[in-house]
């Protein structure tokens, strides 16, 4: 349980092998995203893999969000999970 995390520490989680339910706002209040993958760019992490259970009116399996988006929704707090090998 991580009660602030930033972005990047999310990307860190992913590159160590960790999953991510990142606790995010929404028009119903608030929900999680699932985040498995994180895409980084010359160092610097530039957007994130998620599953959105909350996308209305669409399937919100494997969206890719880039990290301005990810930010505006984010509450930087979430819990990481040790993903099985």
């Amino acid at each position: 349980l991580h009660k602030f995390m930033s972005p990047n520490d999310v990307a860190l989680k992913i590159l160590e092998g960790r999953y991510v339910l990142a606790s995010v706002l929404s028009k119903s209040g608030g929900h999680f995203w699932f985040v498995f993958g994180a895409k980084i760019r010359d160092g610097k992490v530039n957007g994130f893999r998620i599953h959105d259970p909350y996308n209305v009116g669409g399937n919100g399996e494997n969206r890719v969000l880039d990290k301005n988006t990810f930010n505006k929704a984010f509450t930087n707090r979430a819990i990481s999970l040790k993903a099985n090998s």
